[in-house]
């Protein structure tokens, strides 16, 4: 991830997307070294951007339900993100309001739509892969969002990598903080070599404050509340802390 930086500095969107290609990359070599794999299944599991073992063979066809869906996900997103440029810098605080609500509208929809088209290119040639996301407002709590339902591409990764081998060994509550500080060291660092290491900063901030809250929540028992109260809980906090993310990411798509 490291000759991103070769980038030039006003590349601000294509540094980091540089450090997302060679951290997926990253994923699939750390996996390898669990486990004895033949050669062919070496080959195939670096080149798949999916896990491919998570992936289920289908005769292969033409997703255009899929292909649609991202058009629209992507048309929604370029959307915001005109939004975003037209707005230029917010005078009051309805406008930082909206501003991070059209980022997030942006990271939201353009990365749905990229992954929908990634889905189509693998029925295609004959498999299924995972869903991304698994409908990330219907989360209980924040421990469910991160842990269940977001990204789980990534978490599913952290989960195998270091909250598992820790749990086993009774000690659950180090194996989450240490997934969420390498989540918190990776989006930092996207937001560090796209925008400067004070968004750096704040970014890696965000996922502390996620980590506090559910420390938080496991305290106060959110998981058993009834499941109004939950979804009030988790969007109420998600909401609240995601300016922390939202503004980094405007800035590195030069707004």
């Amino acid at each position: 991830m490291v000759p991103a930086w070769l980038v030039p500095a006003e590349h601000t969107v294509i540094r980091p997307l540089w450090v997302i290609v060679a951290f997926v990359g990253l994923l699939r070599v750390v996996e390898l070294t669990r486990g004895t794999w033949p050669v062919e299944s070496r080959l195939v599991h670096v080149l798949s951007v999916v896990d491919h073992r998570r992936l289920v063979r289908a005769p292969p066809m033409l997703d255009a339900r899929g292909l649609g869906a991202a058009v629209a996900w992507e048309v929604t997103g370029w959307l915001a993100f005109r939004g975003l440029l037209a707005m230029g810098h917010p005078a009051r605080p309805a406008d930082w309001l909206v501003r991070w609500l059209l980022a997030l509208v942006v990271v939201y929809n353009l990365s749905a739509g990229a992954y929908r088209v990634l889905e189509a290119a693998y029925r295609a040639i004959g498999f299924v892969p995972p869903p991304l996301h698994v409908t990330p407002a219907a989360a209980r709590s924040v421990q469910e969002f991160w842990g269940e339902r977001w990204n789980r591409t990534v978490s599913l990764w952290l989960g195998e990598t270091f909250f598992w081998p820790l749990a086993r060994r009774r000690r659950p509550l180090l194996g989450a903080v240490s997934a969420f500080v390498v989540s918190a060291v990776l989006h930092a660092y996207i937001a560090w070599i796209a925008v400067g290491w004070g968004f750096g900063a704040v970014t890696f901030g965000y996922f502390v404050a996620q980590a506090l809250v559910i420390l938080l929540e496991r305290a106060l028992g959110v998981r058993s509340w009834p499941r109004w109260a939950g979804h009030a809980w988790a969007i109420a906090w998600m909401a609240g802390l995601s300016p922390l993310f939202t503004e980094p990411m405007a800035r590195a798509f030069g707004c």
